[in-house]
């Protein structure tokens, strides 16, 4: 009898043995915090996300390690910043390639263990399904997915992630998503009642003389200040930057307005996808939203991403809904990194209880030890074109409610984050103990050998401004 109990037992042990959850990591591209409505914003923004973060936790307060879509994604990958992976900006000093005009960006390390190795190594099926050329997989960043496609377009991807959740396969997924709707040229959405107010503002005829010079003649229109009126001209961010393209108030509302309506697309495309995954059965499964970087729409003298570590690019949206394994509706305002999510899903999923780094004790009120870090490295092709500061690259350094910000040739200022999220008025305050700290926060791994990027990709990038 004892021994047909312990055989009831065994049996019960593998039968009720919970499978490994299914996981989702949607990258929304470009996308800065404060303009969502889940984060503070003002308009309805983030309608599927207000969602996802009912039924999960929401970290107000995730800083990027770095700038733009190269380095970010190696931290997110890796769980390492950029300055270790080793995949940021090279030089901003060299002579102009001919094919890449100064595309010289260096890889990220191969020794590092990826987030598509480890869960590949764990049984998932592991899928990439991106808009952004910097994912396809020539490239290197998406190495260990078993399958990794650039697709060009978000609807693309959309569409593909809701055929890769209807097919039959018992093993569980890891799925990375990226959507690039929010990222420049700004598209008028005329289903987006302040977008589509501003239709004429981007009128053929009727369209502002600085308009139509970065206009895209497309149905709809859209404004790309990343593009080049003519050859040797300066694209709209590098003249803002510069001084040269002098914009009002009422201009900058413009640029917001389209901005924010991309911000509704993404949402909507959130919609199809988290639809998708919840009829495939997956609803119990893990999810994790989030941005690589933000967007400057003016502040600091800038618009667009990739040259400073100021909170509106650095600062990024992060919700993670992990039924029975997270509390649902949780705010989490500790200061936290991007690059903590790799721990975090591998101890969510159950490949790495525990891991080091991961964000579970910090849903219940744990602190996070260490400082917040994020570099920005000069943006060759923007170095040139603008000069002056933009010849060095920035270090934000931060410990609770203080960042420091230095650029390379070692002028700093300190920030209050709690009273100046907007990083405009410096603190006047001894800054000498913050630089001593910050010298020696980001030391640089020793990568080589050069990123060869395909001729189709070449082509997006030059047309996002990343080169000539």
């Amino acid at each position: 009898m004892i021994g047909l109990l312990a055989l009831l037992w065994s049996l019960g042990c593998v039968i009720f043995e919970p499978p490994p959850p299914d996981v989702m990591v949607v990258v929304l591209d470009t996308v800065r915090a404060d303009r969502l409505k889940t984060f503070g914003g003002k308009r309805p923004t983030s309608n599927q996300l207000d969602a996802i973060a009912d039924a999960g936790v929401v970290f107000h307060d995730v800083t990027a390690s770095g700038t733009w879509t190269w380095p970010s994604h190696a931290a997110l990958f890796t769980g390492e910043p950029p300055w270790v992976s080793g995949a940021h900006w090279s030089d901003a000093s060299g002579t102009v390639d001919e094919k890449t005009g100064y595309w010289t960006v260096s890889p990220m390390r191969t020794d590092l263990p990826t987030l598509a190795e480890r869960f590949g190594e764990a049984g998932y099926r592991t899928v990439s399904l991106a808009s952004n050329s910097l994912l396809d997989p020539k490239l290197g960043l998406t190495r260990g997915f078993d399958r990794a496609e650039w697709l060009k377009r978000d609807e693309s991807v959309v569409s593909a992630v809701k055929a890769l959740l209807s097919e039959p396969d018992p093993r569980p997924l890891f799925l990375f998503v990226n959507l690039m709707a929010a990222h420049a040229p700004y598209t008028l959405a005329p289903a987006v009642p302040w977008s589509n107010n501003q239709r004429r503002m981007l009128h053929r005829d009727k369209a502002p003389d600085w308009v139509k010079r970065y206009r895209a003649d497309r149905i709809p229109p859209a404004l790309a200040l990343g593009q080049r009126p003519g050859p040797g001209q300066l694209t709209g961010e590098e003249a803002y930057a510069k001084g040269s393209l002098k914009l009002t108030e009422f201009d900058l509302r413009f640029i917001e307005d389209l901005y924010d309506g991309e911000l509704v697309r993404l949402d909507r495309a959130m919609v199809d996808i988290v639809g998708a995954w919840n009829r495939s059965g997956r609803g119990s499964g893990i999810v994790a939203v989030t941005s690589d970087h933000g967007e400057y729409l003016g502040e600091h003298g800038l618009i667009g991403h990739g040259i400073r570590v100021f909170d509106e690019v650095t600062r990024v949206p992060m919700v993670i809904a992990a039924p029975g394994r997270l509390e649902q509706g949780v705010s989490v305002h500790t200061p936290v990194q991007l690059r903590d999510l790799y721990p975090t899903l591998l101890d969510l999923s159950g490949i790495e209880e525990g891991a080091a780094g991961s964000l579970v004790p910090i849903t219940t009120g744990a602190a996070r030890p260490g400082p917040i870090l994020s570099r920005a490295w000069p943006m060759p092709v923007f170095s040139r074109n603008v000069g002056g500061e933009y010849i060095h690259g920035q270090r934000l350094y931060r410990e609770g409610t203080k960042a420091l910000v230095v650029d390379d040739a070692g002028q700093a200022q300190l920030f209050s984050m709690a009273s100046d999220r907007s990083m405009s008025v410096p603190l006047d305050e001894d800054i000498s103990p913050w630089l001593k700290k910050a010298e020696t926060a980001f030391p640089e791994a020793k990568v080589s050998g050069a990123v060869t990027v395909p001729d189709e990709a070449l082509q997006q990038l030059k047309a996002l401004g990343y080169m000539e």
